[in-house]
């Protein structure tokens, strides 16, 4: 079989199933991360072409496939956030809803001097968490993801503050 079309076959079966999938919500990724990897197709193109006349030269060419779908894949699912009128850019002390699967929150409590220890538990799934800088707030955190929101609720116990921030939905589908 040619490369040519190993290389197509994989791409459009790949792309075809990521589409599929996502349409029927079974996956439970936020694909924008993936966009990092968009060299790897390069790299793989690059080895398919080095390789001729060996079985090699087919499983580059379809891995190549298999990472440009998966990257065209992240771009249209990631992007149709920022084309949305039903977001204030500017605003981020709202909790708003883009649709049901994207939402962001702001979650904040005010420092009590009379704390004189805290603890944080933090539970959540894959993704990407930032501490950037200091506030005067005992807790402030600005959410933004897709499909599941978080619950956070804050305890005083003998002047020790006990902060959980959990996933609402813990499993995976």
């Amino acid at each position: 079989m040619k490369t040519k079309s190993i290389f197509w076959g994989a791409f459009f079966i790949t792309l075809g199933l990521l589409f599929l999938l996502n349409n029927f919500s079974t996956l439970n990724y936020e694909f924008y991360n993936l966009w990092k990897f968009w060299p790897a197709f390069i790299v793989l193109l690059g080895l398919a072409l080095l390789v001729k006349g060996s079985v090699f030269k087919g499983f580059f060419g379809g891995l190549a496939a298999i990472v440009l779908a998966l990257t065209l894949f992240a771009g249209f699912n990631s992007a149709k956030y920022f084309f949305t009128e039903e977001h204030n850019w500017n605003d981020f002390n709202d909790n708003v809803v883009l649709d049901s699967r994207h939402t962001f929150a702001t979650f904040s409590e005010d420092y009590n001097p009379a704390f004189k220890q805290a603890k944080l538990y933090f539970n959540s799934g894959a993704g990407a968490f930032k501490i950037v800088q200091s506030t005067n707030k005992l807790f402030f955190v600005n959410s933004d993801g897709m499909k599941y929101g978080y619950s956070f609720i804050t305890n005083d116990e003998d002047n020790f503050a006990v902060i959980n921030f959990w996933g609402k939905d813990n499993h995976v589908r």
